[in-house]
């Protein structure tokens, strides 16, 4: 269990106005304007910068306030947007800062808002339709979502900072999740309604240093004329994080190891004679603009394991977790080429392990040899074991007899592990390739991602 889904309801800047009935369960949070504004504040986009010394915020009709509700919410209040499009767009939202969670983790939030509108459905404006052309949209970012000044106009204008996408379209930072129509003919008498709307699929957000991300809850209109309603409520259903280690631009104190070859052979350093090789370098080309782990040798005992090894922390201390772990490698290894073995690709098994301590080497006494083993039950070569499993191979998809190119592998699993947390809340992942084949072997580890289920 994450730290961060632990009572959520007393963590945050904003979140003492949670609905007690959300902390039953501990991927919910409900953010509840009915009796506070909970810390959050209105930002106004895409309108010009400057009409003739014009103060545009009036100019525009802009207003951004924590109200009561109108009648029939009456004895609730809500947060209040309103602004008159005169730029063929206009965006209004509410932004708040979320925290509690872990650091520098990727998280999968669903989100829904609850607004009161008395927009009515199906009537004609000017560039699109008063209701349906204005679009509510809802988002998460881990930079706070601000307004920088473009030159794209003569004007200048304003526009976020972050990717919302526009009207309509989604982007990478907020979604659009449908419009502010009442559901009401536009024939009839309008009267404000209360309509709830949700995100269809989970939005990727990463917390910051400190274990916070920024929530927006607001409307992206197309249509040219006023328009105003009230947010109730935002809640966040959050599925478990994910860590992230990238090695693009640091090794991510992790350290690398060797392990399932013999300590000494004729007086000839081992680790010499196997050719074991680890550095924290530039990618080759195609993918020379980023960096990454650095690991080669030449299996010559049957056996031989080349991997990194991290701690992870954040988590709850003394508690078992589920999780699954994702890996990125360069490889330059085409499929079904033989060798001393078996296929090279298919002899390159790559093993994701999980421990709750660090791994080391042991010495191994097999027959009149002495090998160094791992002090984590990883299994051996494609066979699974207790702290890890293979997740699949090092081809790079690429026939034998193609000329050889570095290609990025990604090795998702289906399968599970489950570790123990230490004192701190922490274990150690170890993510590396168990090779069969009694060849010269070498590839690049680019990141690692943990996954709690």
């Amino acid at each position: 269990m994450r730290k961060g889904l632990l009572s959520l309801c007393i963590l945050g800047t904003f979140l003492s106005g949670c609905n007690s009935d959300d902390t039953s369960d501990e991927n919910t949070l409900t953010i509840d304007f009915s009796e506070s504004n909970q810390n959050f504040k209105a930002i106004f986009s895409e309108y010009y910068a400057n009409r003739e010394a014009m103060n545009n915020e009036v100019f525009y009709q802009l207003e951004g306030r924590h109200d009561p509700l109108p009648t029939p919410f009456d004895g609730s209040s809500g947060w209040y947007l309103a602004g008159m499009n005169r730029s063929d767009d206009l965006f209004m939202s509410i932004k708040g800062y979320s925290q509690g969670w872990s650091p520098e983790t990727h998280y999968d939030a669903v989100l829904s808002v609850t607004i009161v509108t008395n927009v009515n459905s199906d009537c004609v404006g000017i560039g699109g339709a008063p209701g349906e052309s204005v679009y509510v949209k809802l988002g998460a970012s881990t930079q706070e979502p601000i307004n920088t000044v473009s030159d794209d106009t003569e004007l200048g204008t304003y526009r976020p900072n972050i990717d919302k996408g526009n009207q309509v379209n989604s982007g990478v930072n907020a979604t659009n999740v449908g419009n502010v129509a009442s559901g009401i003919d536009c024939e009839q008498p309008s009267s404000y309604v209360e309509k709830t709307l949700t995100t269809a699929q989970p939005i990727d957000v990463r917390s910051d240093e400190q274990g916070g991300f920024w929530v927006l809850a607001g409307s992206d209109s197309g249509f040219e004329g006023f328009t105003d309603y009230y947010i109730r409520s935002i809640r966040l259903d959050v599925n478990g994080g994910t860590q992230q280690f990238d090695f693009a631009e640091n090794d991510g104190d992790f350290s690398v190891f060797f392990s399932d070859y013999p300590p000494s052979g004729d007086a000839v350093d081992n680790e010499q004679a196997f050719q074991l090789v680890s550095d924290y370098v530039n990618l080759p080309a195609p993918q020379n603009n980023e960096n990454a782990w650095y690991l080669s040798g030449n299996n010559k005992s049957s056996d031989l394991f080349m991997g990194v090894t991290g701690y992870v922390n954040g988590y709850t201390p003394n508690e078992t977790i589920d999780l699954e772990i994702h890996s990125s490698f360069v490889t330059n290894t085409p499929d079904a080429c033989g060798s001393a073995d078996v296929g090279v690709a298919d002899a390159l098994y790559v093993k994701h392990i999980a421990s709750p301590f660090e791994p080391s080497n042991n010495l191994f006494q097999e027959f009149d040899e002495f090998i160094y083993v791992l002090t984590v039950d990883k299994g051996n070569n494609e066979s699974d074991g207790s702290e890890g499993y293979t997740a699949g191979n090092l081809g790079n998809n690429m026939s034998c007899n193609d000329e050889s190119e570095w290609v990025e592998v990604l090795l998702k699993s289906n399968k599970r592990l489950s570790v123990d947390t230490d004192e701190s809340g922490g274990f150690w992942v170890t993510v590396g390739v168990d090779s069969a084949s009694e060849h010269s072997n070498q590839f690049y580890l680019k990141g690692i991602g943990v996954v709690e289920l």
